[in-house]
């Protein structure tokens, strides 16, 4: 889940993946990695910035097809982490964290309750997958722009 790195080394920024699904994974994984970023995934949003404390979170993914109250309540907890931390955001610290929901295109009602609960943008998986390395590379702003 996390990689190694020397004390001397700057840690790299970090996408936070709330999902179950760990099929997806992979490719997310490899997207952040040539965005200049690591995944750190889990099922719980508390886990999660746990894992990642003092780290520079640039975006959270949210993976609807996660049980619905797991997801209702990550959505909770990372919108307060992210977007009342003073200085929390993408590069120069202007901005809030991104936070970026995604699910399947047939469930139309999740997707606009994602949406309706805070999150930043919602994308249908399968825009989802083939935008995923320009996600990662602009920290989310390519989708909440568009």
């Amino acid at each position: 889940m996390a990689t190694q790195h020397d004390d001397n080394e700057a840690l790299p920024q970090v996408a936070l993946v709330l999902t179950s699904n760990l099929f997806f994974i992979p490719r997310i994984e490899s997207a952040a990695i040539r965005s200049g970023m690591e995944a750190i995934y889990g099922n719980s949003a508390v886990g999660l910035l746990k894992s990642t404390a003092g780290r520079d979170v640039a975006l959270a993914l949210i993976d609807l097809e996660t049980d619905e109250a797991v997801w209702e309540e990550g959505l909770s907890v990372l919108s307060t982490a992210l977007k009342s931390k003073p200085g929390a955001g993408v590069d120069d610290h202007s901005v809030p964290s991104p936070i970026i929901a995604y699910g399947p295109h047939g469930d139309a009602e999740t997707l606009r309750k994602a949406r309706r609960l805070g999150c930043d943008a919602v994308l249908t998986k399968r825009d989802f997958s083939s935008r995923l390395l320009e996600l990662m590379g602009t920290r989310g702003q390519a989708v909440i722009s568009s």
